[in-house]
């Protein structure tokens, strides 16, 4: 397994390399500054390492069941008292189960929970909710549309499952991927729709006892997927995703409070070598100094707000880079994408 920390710049400042086999599915920012890596370790079990703030392993664990071949992590959470929660699939011969491990702090196990019942099941996201309990989301196949149906599950502060549920149509397949509670009480699920001849990011927003409330399916170019979400102060969200082959993208959409994309930003694949760039400082408050090296191409720097709106800043062209005079720029959160080409990349630069 390899990882490895970056600074805001989106510069190396540590590397993990361990050496046993294993496969890495999710990475969690910690609140003591470090980090945890967790997937399938080299045992086939569900598998947990802790790392503090300069990349040095605390801790280091496997989560075996004796009733189960093998289980995987793919989405974790931190608690409130600083243990984490785990959520993923688990097989055996005889089929296939979703499962959540809760830890402690030091990652011991506090209690593990199979459940069975959905067909070819798989939990992406986990969230402890103000009761202390977990919703969980990810995905079942339905048989009786021969296709994948988004899954969501309720479960106590012990695991002990309260509800499920699931959302299937008969014209396309739904997976969810990210999960994060609202502020009305409900909670909000980003993922995929798919129509088999392509994919599109799909919201649904669920009332307190998982009734949808709307959903909401956002246009693009190829294959696309949700990977996160998180709500913003104006009651609406930010979701970041991927784009598949043949237009490769990282994928950066706002919506309003009912779904509606009005913008939306997507970092193309660099097809041309050299695109990694740098910025500072970062934060900034006045000119901020951006060193690329780049083939001798047409290159501009743009720089747009959270909404994907173009940001008016006057722009310096040097021989390794530009200067971006941000005095005048609002303080807030901005992408500076860099176009050279066909390729661009963007670096996050926040104004103070």
């Amino acid at each position: 397994m390899f990882a490895r920390g970056l600074n805001p710049s989106g510069d190396s400042v540590w590397s993990y390399d361990q050496s046993l086999r294993g496969q890495v599915r999710a990475v969690l920012a910690t609140s003591d500054g470090g980090c945890l890596i967790a997937g399938r370790d080299s045992m086939l079990d569900m598998g947990l390492i802790k790392l503090d703030s300069a990349g040095r392993e605390e801790w280091n664990h496997g989560y075996d069941d004796s009733r189960i071949q093998g289980s995987t992590v793919f989405g974790l959470a931190e608690t409130r008292d600083s243990g984490f929660i785990l959520c993923g699939d688990a097989t055996d011969y005889m089929g296939s189960y979703v499962r959540l491990v809760r830890t402690n702090a030091a990652g011991d196990t506090l209690w593990t929970r199979l459940y069975s019942g959905p067909v070819g099941p798989t939990l992406r996201a986990v969230r402890e909710m103000p009761d202390g309990g977990f919703v969980a989301v990810g995905s079942e196949f339905d048989t009786a549309l021969s296709q994948n149906a988004a899954y969501i599950m309720r479960t106590d502060s012990n695991g002990a499952a309260i509800w499920t549920h699931s959302i299937s149509d008969s014209f396309a397949g739904r997976q969810a991927t990210a999960l994060r509670e609202t502020r009305d009480g409900g909670y909000i699920v980003a993922g995929s729709i798919d129509w088999s001849d392509s994919a599109r990011i799909w919201l649904v927003k669920l009332d307190a006892g998982a009734d949808t409330v709307w959903t909401s399916a956002v246009g693009g170019r190829a294959r696309e997927q949700a990977v996160e979400i998180w709500q913003t102060s104006d009651g609406g969200y930010v979701i970041a995703g991927t784009s598949e082959p043949p237009n490769d993208s990282i994928v950066l959409v706002k919506t309003d409070s009912l779904g509606y994309v009005p913008y939306g930003v997507a970092e193309e694949k660099p097809v041309v070598p050299g695109a990694a760039f740098s910025l500072g400082p970062n934060p900034a408050s006045g000119v901020v100094l951006i060193n690329c090296s780049l083939p001798a191409v047409r290159t501009r720097l743009r720089v747009y707000d959270v909404t994907g709106r173009d940001v008016r800043a006057p722009v310096e062209r040097q021989p390794a880079g530009f200067l971006l005079d941000v005095r005048s720029v609002p303080a807030g959160v901005y992408l500076v994408r860099l176009e050279y080409g066909r390729g661009s990349a963007t670096r996050k630069l926040v104004i103070e």
